[in-house]
């Protein structure tokens, strides 16, 4: 059975290290490194438990994305997803890995795709815009990704503030690309619905947001979260850690934005529920359920519109930009945004840079 690994590696000392399951090493038919700056990366060693790279590049913190394919023979005839054992219990649904086509970009270097993956790049190396899926999926039952937002970390000269690691999904008969781009919010495209699994401002304030709606601007319900690395004089830290408000989530003890974390989305059988939990390590935050409470502001949802759209089809619409982030409107105000020293964070330039991998969505079917 051929399963696919999309995902960003660190090096230490020269050397980086892709784990896969047991055996998935030594059963390896192709692999792709792309390193995220100048130099080279080269296959060092294919071991029982993945694959060592070595590169000789001059950044004090290189990092590369790798893309691996391999056939693995399965004891259980194939009854569980790769890397993981855990069987897919939706019953009539399949695994599919998304490849994707680029959008646009904004500062001259288009975002690097793979299946399962994208990046939008580092710091000195920014590939900011945004990319499409290639197909669209009917009938979504999960979507795990893992995410990477430590190329957002905040150096001198730079904030990281405002800049926007959005993974969201937008419905559409054909493909949402370039002039057939819609959502619920930009005014200049089409209308369509939305879901925003993770939007952010830097990597310090997340929203998850679910649009169900008719035209723009209609109704919306929101969640919020934060992590440690808003504790800097440009942010409310005090109210943060304080706020105990429903939507509200900290997870200052849950995520470290140092290291990559993942993300699952659960839909309802009948979906009339979305879930949300962010993992790391054996930690985990569920960070939107329909059954808990919201932002305030936000609105009561039909969610027969959801059930309507899944049988349209979603498409994966990731991307990197500085047009929005969260934290500045009431009652999660706690970005100052008030220039000087707490400046917007330049999308171009030295900047900054994120990634998703390992994507897979469990549906009925694609488009």
């Amino acid at each position: 059975m051929e399963e696919h690994v999309s995902q960003s590696i660190n090096f230490k000392n020269g050397i980086g290290h892709l784990p896969l399951r047991e055996g998935w090493g030594i059963n390896t038919t192709s692999v792709n490194a792309t390193l995220f700056g100048p130099g080279g990366v080269w296959i060092r060693d294919v071991a029982d438990d993945g694959i060592d790279f070595v590169t000789d590049s001059k950044d004090p913190d290189p990092k590369a994305y790798v893309y691996w394919v391999g056939n693995f023979p399965q004891p259980d005839g194939g009854k569980h997803v790769c890397c993981q054992d855990v069987p897919v219990e939706a019953k009539g649904t399949q695994e599919f890995v998304p490849g994707f086509d680029v959008d646009y970009n904004d500062c001259g270097d288009d975002p690097i795709v793979s299946a399962g993956g994208v990046s939008f790049g580092s710091k000195g190396n920014v590939h900011s815009g945004r990319v499409c899926s290639q197909n669209g999926y009917i009938n979504i039952a999960t979507i795990e990704a893992d995410i990477d937002l430590s190329g957002l970390n905040q150096y001198a000269g730079w904030t990281g503030d405002w800049v926007n690691a959005a993974f969201y999904a937008v419905t559409s008969k054909a493909q949402p690309l370039k002039g057939g781009y819609c959502d619920a919010e930009y005014s200049a495209v089409p209308f369509c619905n939305e879901i925003d699994f993770l939007e952010t401002n830097g990597n310090k304030m997340f929203q998850h947001t679910l649009h169900l709606a008719k035209d723009k601007s209609g109704p919306q319900r929101w969640e919020v979260a934060f992590t440690e690395a808003a504790n800097t004089p440009c942010w409310n830290w005090d109210q943060m850690i304080a706020d105990k408000d429903p939507g509200v989530h900290n997870l200052v003890d849950v995520i470290n934005v140092d290291d990559p974390f993942h993300m699952q989305v659960k839909f309802a059988e009948d979906y009339s529920n979305m879930i949300i939990t962010l993992s790391q390590n054996d930690k985990s935050a569920v960070v939107f359920d329909m059954n808990e409470g919201a932002v305030k502001g936000s609105a009561t949802l039909d969610m027969s519109m959801l059930k309507e759209s899944m049988s349209v089809g979603w498409w994966l619409t990731p991307s990197y930009h500085a047009s929005w982030s969260p934290g500045t409107t009431d009652p999660t105000h706690w970005y100052k945004d008030s220039g000087g020293a707490c400046s917007h964070g330049a999308l171009c330039g030295e900047g900054g840079g994120w990634s998703l991998s390992n994507i897979k969505i469990t549906a009925e079917s694609q488009i």
